[in-house]
């Protein structure tokens, strides 16, 4: 199956306790999620079938700014 994929820029990321939280955030919409995170890019690759709203808002719930999103191939 495929998932739709998608890469989020994130404000306020800067350590391994925020990969932690940012993991857990995405997959408090969807706990199968393939969630990489680029720390020094402030970076997160998801692959999922939450909607990229959904995630979104999860992540701004959690205290990080989500400065661009954009889906990928």
């Amino acid at each position: 199956m495929l998932w739709p994929m998608f890469v989020l820029e994130l404000a306020g990321m800067s350590s391994q306790k925020c990969v932690k939280h940012v993991t857990m955030a995405i997959h408090s919409q969807d706990p199968k999620a393939r969630v990489e995170v680029k720390l020094s890019e402030h970076l997160v690759h998801v692959e999922t079938v939450a909607e990229l709203e959904k995630v979104k808002r999860a992540l701004e719930n959690d205290g990080y700014r989500v400065v661009r999103s954009e889906p990928r191939p």
